[in-house]
């Protein structure tokens, strides 16, 4: 389960490169159908197990969805931790 504690700067940067692809596939699956498409990837741990799913709706506002292994909506937390990374 992912907590407020759970995220240390290897996770923020893995969460950081997910959302960085989910946001190219996205574009590249509208600019290839002509129309705006859904894209998930997903962030691993160590041992390569999916702990996270980040969904981009694009064109849509809040694009961004975060779930964890479980698919519970963790939207909230993610972006309180990654507001309090841009900050330090």
């Amino acid at each position: 389960m992912i907590t407020r504690t759970s995220f240390n700067n290897q996770l923020i940067a893995k969460i950081d490169a997910a959302m960085a692809d989910a946001t190219r596939f996205s574009k590249h699956l509208t600019h290839r159908l002509g129309y705006p498409m859904t894209a998930s990837t997903y962030v691993e741990n160590r041992r390569q197990q999916p702990i996270m799913r980040v969904t981009y709706h694009r064109g849509e506002v809040g694009a961004f969805r975060f779930w964890d292994r479980h698919q519970r909506d963790i939207t909230p937390i993610v972006l309180q931790a990654l507001r309090r990374s841009l900050r330090r």
